[in-house]
């Protein structure tokens, strides 16, 4: 795969200007971080929406798309003692309490609103719903997205991918550290790196764990720019922004929870 002029891609566990960065397998570091900053020019400004005094979606994902939504992270109930924990919907959680979920619908709200209502508690008295995953999909959902986004681009062997560089497992590197080049966002920043589609999963692959406990993309898109993908490291949901028929099939998977939204939309 070339290389863009001024670009030096390491790979495996690499060092730029003495900074050590982890590269997954199949996958190569960018130091030219260009390819990003429509990203960055496609955001909203990091100010609240003067009629909800809310921050919007649009903080998260660039503009220009058809049609967005929004991945609800999976849910998990289960009793200690009862075997593996079963996944629940949110929808299902919500449609037991009479409500309807909403663009900014928080599980932690939901669960409480849930437990306090039924009871719902292990046999040790703890909540027996976890809460989802902030900032990350779990492996599952990330391989179900990746089937579901690949015929919706050209360029399935070409795509961008960004992690947060203040992750503690990624050396915990501050925006005072701009040895190595990053994307940088309003009050994140990123480090860029380019592969193939199918190597998304190759940043929880590198867990020292499980790859569970690991980190999927923040945000990735392919370089044709069909969708986007964004998993702010705060929230328990991941926004994709892509073609109407890109976001039908996304709200149609019978695996992956999602409910439409706009980048207008409350984020949190």
């Amino acid at each position: 795969m070339p290389h863009p002029a001024g670009s030096t891609p390491v790979h495996d566990r690499g060092t730029v200007q003495g900074v050590t960065v982890p590269v997954p397998p199949g996958l190569s570091l960018e130091t030219d971080v260009s390819p990003g900053q429509w990203v960055v020019d496609g955001l909203d400004e990091w100010t609240v929406d003067e009629r909800t005094d809310r921050y919007r979606i649009g903080l998260v994902l660039p503009e220009g798309f058809q049609a967005y939504a929004r991945i609800l992270h999976r849910v998990e109930e289960g009793e200690w003692e009862s075997g593996p924990n079963r996944i629940v919907r949110w929808d299902t959680i919500a449609e037991a309490l009479g409500v309807t979920l909403q663009p900014d619908t928080r599980l932690r709200e939901l669960s409480q609103a849930y437990m306090d209502a039924f009871g719902h508690r292990d046999v040790y008295g703890h909540e027996s719903i976890s809460d989802p995953d902030e900032g990350s999909l779990h492996p599952e959902e990330l391989a179900n997205l990746v089937e579901l986004l690949a015929p919706f681009t050209s360029t399935p062997d070409e795509v961008w991918y960004c992690l947060w560089a203040g992750f503690g497992d990624w050396g915990g590197h501050t925006r005072k550290d701009r040895r190595v080049p990053w994307v940088g966002v309003p009050g994140r920043e990123y480090f860029l790196y380019r592969g193939p589609l199918g190597r998304a999963c190759g940043f929880q692959e590198m867990s020292e764990t499980r790859p569970e406990h690991g980190h999927s993309p923040n945000i990735f898109w392919p370089d044709d720019r069909a969708w986007c993908v964004a998993s702010e490291i705060d929230l328990d949901s991941t926004h994709v922004g892509g073609s109407r028929a890109c976001i039908d099939a996304l709200l149609d998977h019978p695996v992956l929870e999602a409910i439409e939204v706009l980048r207008s939309d409350p984020l949190w």
